[in-house]
């Protein structure tokens, strides 16, 4: 299981544009002939306007790449990726990310699930303060080829900051650019160095030197937030659990409040959109422990993924960390009553993509169908069916991606 641990922490405001920040809290492994890898325990450490980004540097006999990365129940973008397809193991370059708001101290693991079998693998872990929360990423850029040396410019603000990591055949040695703080700089049978710079003009050179070898480097500017107003909200606890039916229950602890104004609690399935599903006014300035919850009774099929918007009366707003809660795609099928009498009714209470209904006989004919069209599977949640002889059914549902049956008696 893994630990989440959190910080209390009382955060000053800070007004207007503030420097990109590196935490100076690397962490790295290594691995060879693996599918999959992790970072155990990565520490980010209380702050405002955070991410976190992972840096990768591996082989692969083909060009598959990286499944999934997840941290704290949060599933990391990839920013930017460099590869070489060579004849035998194909080395590539990446850098993952995920914002994590203002608020305490986390400690979790880092899952890495690769595509497919994976060598000289090296992971890096290190995060940052002072980012956009809503565009962390700003230019990209990627380098492959040979040589002693690569360099990858970077269009910047002033206050920006720039992350790249480098992937070297051979296990000789690189050096980042004179600028730039070396995040990390590992020998597994190759070499894997990433590193931070902070920007002070429009333009971000990151280079490295190296060995004669080929190798594929990849880079990407980290914008800085434009109003690096941290949280008038002294956040402890933002929480998610599952209840019995079929709804989320979230709650949230705050130990001070000033000048808040209110909460929305944002949703997401797939970590990079998130849309406003409740607002809550905050309960006033205070200085000792007050409480929030909310339910929601319409979660979707497979991730939901929640965190708080705080907004000031001054307009300004930050993030909390991300929870999540997942559903099986079955939990969201029901049948009732059942057994019946001749009518039933179907819930498919938050089925993503339903196309089409069938009942089906116990000689395997067609009794009942129900094709539905785009407006019909987002507004339609139960489906009810009358005037069935009795007998033993199927019904079956589909949606853009499988099928799910279940059995009914009519009596």
């Amino acid at each position: 299981m893994k630990k989440l641990l959190y910080t209390i922490v009382l955060l000053s405001a800070v007004k207007g544009f503030s420097q990109v920040g590196y935490d100076n809290n690397p962490s790295h492994v290594t691995g060879t002939g693996i599918t999959a890898i992790s970072v155990p325990s990565f520490n980010v450490p209380a702050g405002g306007d955070r991410v976190i980004i992972i840096s990768l540097g591996f082989t692969q006999p083909t060009l598959s790449g990286v499944n999934s990365i997840t941290y704290n129940g949060q599933n990391l973008i990839e920013g930017v990726s460099a590869s070489q397809n060579f004849s035998g193991n194909k080395p590539f370059s990446k850098i993952w990310y995920a914002v994590l708001g203002t608020g305490g101290a986390i400690t979790s693991d880092v899952d890495v699930q690769f595509a497919t079998t994976t060598n000289s693998v090296v992971v890096n872990a290190a995060s940052y303060h002072n980012v956009n929360q809503l565009t962390p990423v700003g230019s990209t850029g990627a380098n492959v080829g040979g040589g002693p040396s690569t360099t990858i410019d970077l269009s910047t603000n002033a206050q920006d900051g720039a992350v790249d990591n480098l992937y070297s055949g051979g296990a000789g040695g690189i050096t980042a650019g004179i600028n730039q703080t070396e995040v990390s700089n590992v020998a597994n049978g190759n070499r894997n160095g990433s590193s931070f710079e902070a920007s002070s003009g429009t333009t971000v050179a990151m280079s490295w030197t190296k060995p004669n070898t080929s190798y594929t480097h990849s880079a990407m500017e980290l914008n800085q937030c434009t109003s690096c107003n941290p949280l008038p909200v002294e956040l402890v606890k933002f929480e998610a659990r599952k209840l019995t039916n079929n709804s989320v229950e979230l709650f949230w602890q705050t130990a001070s409040e000033i000048n808040n104004s209110f909460f929305s609690v944002e949703r997401s399935t797939n970590g990079q959109y998130f849309q406003e599903i409740e607002k809550m006014n905050s309960l006033g300035n205070s200085f000792h422990d007050q409480h929030y919850s909310f339910i929601d009774t319409e979660p979707k099929t497979g991730i939901n993924q929640y965190r708080l918007k705080q907004v000031g009366f001054d307009g300004k707003s930050s993030y909390s960390r991300i929870v999540s809660v997942t559903f099986d795609e079955e939990v969201f099928f029901k049948i009732f009553p059942n057994p019946s009498t001749g009518n039933i009714s179907i819930s498919c209470q938050g089925l993503l993509g339903l196309r089409k209904v069938i009942l089906i006989n116990q000689l395997g004919a067609k009794v009942w169908e129900k094709e539905l069209d785009k407006e019909e599977s987002e507004n339609q949640d139960i489906i009810f069916i009358s005037g069935i002889t009795s007998g033993l059914y199927h019904v079956v549902i589909e949606n853009e991606i499988k099928w799910f049956s279940k059995t009914v008696l009519v009596k």
